[in-house]
């Protein structure tokens, strides 16, 4: 086709012969243009399914609230490390100020000629009595907890009894998903109870570390040794039984902060 365009163009003797093979021969002639799109149209996608909106909430929800939860026992963690630090401080100057110096043999001959003396004298008193007053902590609430309760209501410290649920199965009590139990009032607002459960010695939560055994669980109104958990729990007033079982001591309260 290129030769014979060529030569109808340069206007030879065979110039018209040329424009007729052209113009009339079915091998020389130019596809159509419309041959040339072979493109089809673009396929059509199918719309994606509709998204499960109401599922996707509930994740988002429970991821916030496992977020939030994670953060919370952070915080506590921090609490109880920093209170057992402090703690072991505290017994370790105690330790050191009732420990009694030593007795040389003079000290052990005056002993003696003063026994005759003592006899009649009032039986030493336990360690402790009779000292100053131990003066009792405030509840070291944060965020949400410090804003939404007051720590200085008269319920602050008292141990009442509440339906705790489960976070999760307990494999020592597989099917329950709550349990009434002992727990300590940390916070008060007009609907609400912030406050510590309370667990047995021996259960899954006694056996935790962030756990802190009360000391004198019977001037606490308990009837047996009660672990108290470091994470705090929100329940409605009415959900607690009162009056208190008791209020736990200044020693005991102290410990949790």
């Amino acid at each position: 086709r290129l030769t014979l365009a060529t030569v109808a163009a340069g206007a030879a003797e065979a110039s018209e012969v040329c424009n007729d093979l052209l113009d009339g021969d079915e091998r020389f002639a130019l596809p159509d243009e419309a041959e040339l799109d072979t493109g089809g149209a673009a396929p059509v996608v199918a719309a994606a399914p509709a998204a499960r909106t109401a599922d996707a909430d509930k994740k988002a929800a429970r991821k916030a609230r496992k977020a939030e939860e994670a953060e919370r026992r952070r915080l506590a963690a921090d609490q109880k490390a920093a209170a057992d630090a402090k703690r072991k401080a505290e017994r370790k100057a105690a330790t050191a100020t009732s420990t009694p110096p030593s007795r040389s043999s003079t000290d052990a001959v005056e002993d003696e000629e003063e026994e005759g003396s003592t006899l009649d004298a009032e039986p030493p008193r336990p360690a402790g009595a009779g000292g100053p007053p131990v003066s009792r902590r405030k509840a070291a609430l944060l965020g949400d907890d410090a804003r939404d309760f007051d720590v200085d209501d008269a319920l602050v410290g008292a141990l009442v009894v509440a339906e705790i649920w489960f976070e999760g199965e307990d494999p020592d009590q597989p099917g329950l998903e709550a349990k009434r139990r002992p727990c300590v009032v940390v916070g008060v607002n007009e609907e609400q109870l912030l406050v510590r459960p309370g667990y047995s010695e021996g259960g899954r939560r006694a056996r935790d570390w962030q756990s802190y055994e009360v000391g004198d669980w019977r001037e606490a109104g308990l009837d047996k040794v009660t672990y108290i958990e470091a994470e705090t729990r929100r329940i409605d007033r009415a959900q607690a039984e009162l009056p208190p079982l008791g209020r736990m001591t200044a020693l005991d309260w102290n410990a949790l902060w």
